[in-house]
């Protein structure tokens, strides 16, 4: 068979988009909503981390594992929690359409965003009013078809 696994580094990629959130966050104060505790999952989590605290040796990052990827209502609800109670502006979603709604509306409140596999400034923030798409900072995306 023509078989090939392939392994990819999520958390390379990860702590670029933690720096750069390190760079601009004002609050010094992030956030991250990520999906199941999977390996993948949390080399991302950890990656973010890890370049944000690199960044901003003063800064925050709070996050929490959801344990889904398609409660959209959940992502919502936890990136309220983390922009409106915590203070996050900066808050990363990598948990699927979870993730998504959640990064939506941390932009809707204000707070600048991180995408996951895709780039969300084309996807998941395609049909809304410019000032928020312009809350994408970047996403973090693994190219499948370079792989």
């Amino acid at each position: 068979g023509n078989v090939v696994c392939i392994a990819f580094r999520e958390n390379q990629a990860a702590y670029v988009a933690g720096y750069l959130a390190g760079l601009k966050t004002r609050s010094k104060i992030t956030g991250i909503v990520a999906g199941f505790p999977f390996p993948s999952v949390q080399r991302l989590f950890n990656g973010f981390t890890v370049g944000v605290r690199e960044a901003c040796k003063e800064c925050l990052v709070e996050g929490v594992f959801v344990h889904s990827f398609a409660k959209l209502d959940l992502g919502k609800k936890v990136a309220e929690h983390l922009v409106s109670d915590l203070g996050a502006d900066v808050v990363f979603g990598c948990a699927g359409a979870t993730g998504s709604a959640a990064i939506m509306k941390a932009a809707e409140l204000g707070a600048d965003v991180v995408g996951v596999d895709v780039d969300e400034y084309h996807t998941t923030f395609a049909n809304e009013p410019v000032e928020r798409k312009a809350r994408v900072l970047t996403s973090v995306v693994k190219d499948l078809e370079v792989a």
